[in-house]
């Protein structure tokens, strides 16, 4: 069709609930599930919850933990960031106006 997207037809190509039954590409499992259903044991992590756990990490100044029972809270304060010298800010009556929107309010 004229003016469709990729997206919508990578959309399209997939198979959802009976459109993929009545194809006999999935297995009588499979054709069982609602549409809505996700199957978490595909979404899991190979390596199981611990694929995200460091033996050391270097925190900022000021930084501190606190350890809980069965977790630990580590506080980091913000990054203050701070301009380069040579940096050259843009006013905003500068953008193209179809940008302007999202500063409404900002001078």
């Amino acid at each position: 069709a004229v003016g469709e997207s990729k997206m919508s037809k990578a959309l399209d190509s997939v198979k959802v609930g009976s459109d993929a039954a009545e194809d006999g590409d999935e297995s009588p499992s499979d054709a069982k599930r609602s549409a809505h259903e996700l199957d978490f044991d595909s979404l899991a992590f190979r390596e199981g919850s611990h694929t995200m756990t460091n033996k050391k990490c270097e925190l900022p100044d000021q930084s501190w933990r606190a350890m809980k029972p069965g977790y630990e809270e580590v506080h980091v304060p913000a990054v203050r960031s701070v301009a380069p010298p040579d940096e050259k800010l843009v006013p905003i009556s500068d953008l193209p106006e179809w940008t302007r929107d999202a500063f409404k309010g900002m001078t």
